[in-house]
């Protein structure tokens, strides 16, 4: 039975990795690697950005602003004065939607209304700060809900695991998981000995960054070994932002977005 809801899992998602696609060449792109963190909890913050800005990186943070100042099993959700520090240190805010509520829990309207809701809220604290990349709360996309969020997102990411390259889909990224408990660290080695080559992009995701984390995130030296790894394997660690910003400087005919 779980080797049938697998397959028919592929299948859907390859289908809606077919349509409503917005192709854009990384031929000429530097090999590139993203760290991004859903929801997000402080110590992704506190902790993964520490070690990113001593890398001489920044990351990806995807926030919904309806859970600030929560404690989800996940540790405590960003505070309000987290947002304009993330930003002064020169990471990434973008956006989850306004309450992390999945779409197969709306209508496509009302999924498209959360988002823009979540942007403008995003945008009323730290302004053009706010980017206008998004992230799928709980990875669920239906075909809709994709063309939907295309309309007003710079990009949006996924939960689809594999790299993007050499063509990628802005609407809809694939990105893996980075959880300490479950995804071994020979795996992440694996994902970028494949990725460390012009014209691919790695994008990671995780949730909370500490020394117990929950099974959705990963610690502090796991997440720093993968940093290290992208980094000594010649990849350029960037935000979403940066990487698309290379990608449209690389191929000036085809914008990125």
């Amino acid at each position: 039975m779980a080797s049938i809801r697998s397959s028919l899992k592929r299948v859907y998602y390859g289908a809606v990795s077919a349509v409503h696609r917005r192709a854009v060449p990384l031929h000429h792109s530097p090999p590139m690697v993203t760290f991004t963190f859903d929801d997000f909890p402080r110590s992704a913050y506190v902790s993964a950005g520490a070690t990113l800005r001593a890398y001489g990186g920044h990351g990806t943070y995807y926030a919904a602003p309806g859970w600030m100042d929560g404690g989800p099993a996940t540790g405590d959700r960003y505070r309000m004065a987290d947002l304009h520090e993330l930003v002064g240190d020169g990471h990434e805010l973008g956006n989850h939607t306004f309450s992390h509520v999945s779409c197969r829990k709306l209508t496509t309207d009302e999924f498209a209304a959360e988002i823009a809701k979540g942007h403008e809220a995003l945008h009323r604290v730290v302004g053009d700060a706010a980017s206008g990349n998004f992230a799928f709360p709980f990875g669920a996309v239906t075909p809709a809900v994709k063309k939907a969020a295309a309309r007003q997102c710079r990009s949006c990411r996924s939960t689809l695991s594999g790299c993007n390259g050499p063509v990628a889909d802005l609407n809809l990224l694939h990105a893996n998981r980075m959880y300490s408990d479950s995804v071994p660290f020979p795996r992440i080695r694996e994902l970028v000995a494949g990725a460390a080559h012009p014209g691919q992009w790695l994008i990671f995701y995780t949730h909370d960054v500490r020394d117990r984390p929950s099974r959705f995130g990963c610690t502090p030296r796991y997440f720093e070994d993968t940093v290290r790894c992208a980094v000594e394997a010649g990849m350029r660690v960037m935000t979403v932002s940066e990487a698309l910003t290379a990608i449209e400087a690389a191929s000036p005919d085809t914008p990125a977005a």
